[in-house]
């Protein structure tokens, strides 16, 4: 513990500068009470810093994990910590937003359901059709445009997000970011011989189940199950109900 700041010894390092001012004490002695001030003074700092460090706060923070998603955990953290993350968290830049298109089709002779996957120019990682937001376009007719540029198809898009994914990208200048895209469901009505971006990407017709194994995203995962069990009720309530036998 640092020594204790009371009226004597305070008075006396007062009335030591006081003297010193006066000339009545030789040089050294004012050089030894000014010593002892410091002294004391830096245990104090030493002792406060060790007590500011030991102190810890809960801290709620947002990650991301490997596969880019964003989490949020509670930490621990010293004052000192504490502050640094959140100058840290002033300076983040917040997700960018896309919107994208899951697009599917209904093999009627089957009642099966396949969606379309498409393969990344930059990485060729497995993806649907998806796009920056367009001045004087509301969300879905962005998605809708993006399908067709991108994958060539047309139909009717749903007006609501089935959900949404994120995933980390990397711009053309460098800068990584995180981007958050708003998925709609597209019913493919119709597909194009050429298009934007025709043979620029690979473009395949799967399951449900196939495309859950080849996206990387597991928010985009859970989007295509969830998909899937959508279109099951759908498509079992269209069925012709029979007339039991009499």
């Amino acid at each position: 513990m640092p020594p204790a700041l009371n009226e004597t010894s305070a008075g006396s390092i007062l009335n030591t500068c006081a003297t010193t001012e006066s000339g009545h004490d030789s040089a050294g002695f004012r050089s030894a009470a000014v010593m002892n001030f410091l002294i004391w003074k830096s245990i104090v700092f030493r002792t406060v810093e060790r007590r500011i460090d030991r102190a810890s706060f809960p801290c709620d923070d947002y990650i991301s994990d490997s596969r880019g998603r964003l989490k949020k955990v509670t930490r621990q953290l010293t004052i000192l910590a504490r502050l640094a993350s959140d100058v840290q968290l002033m300076f983040r830049r917040p997700p960018r937003l896309q919107y994208a298109a899951l697009c599917y089709r209904v093999k009627k002779k089957v009642n099966n359901v396949e969606v379309l996957l498409m393969t990344s120019r930059d990485t060729g990682r497995w993806v649907i059709p998806k796009g920056w937001p367009m001045s004087g376009k509301c969300s879905y007719e962005v998605a809708a445009r993006e399908a067709f540029e991108e994958g060539g198809v047309r139909g009717a898009v749903e007006h609501e997000p089935l959900g949404s994914y994120t995933y980390p990208k990397v711009l053309k200048d460098g800068l990584k970011v995180t981007c958050k895209v708003q998925v709609y469901v597209l019913e493919v009505a119709d597909i194009a011989k050429n298009f934007k971006e025709k043979g620029e990407r690979k473009i395949e017709w799967v399951s449900c189940d196939e495309a859950v194994k080849r996206v990387n995203e597991p928010e985009l995962r859970d989007l295509f199950l969830l998909f899937k069990s959508k279109m099951a009720e759908r498509l079992q309530a269209s069925l012709p109900k029979q007339i039991p036998a009499e």
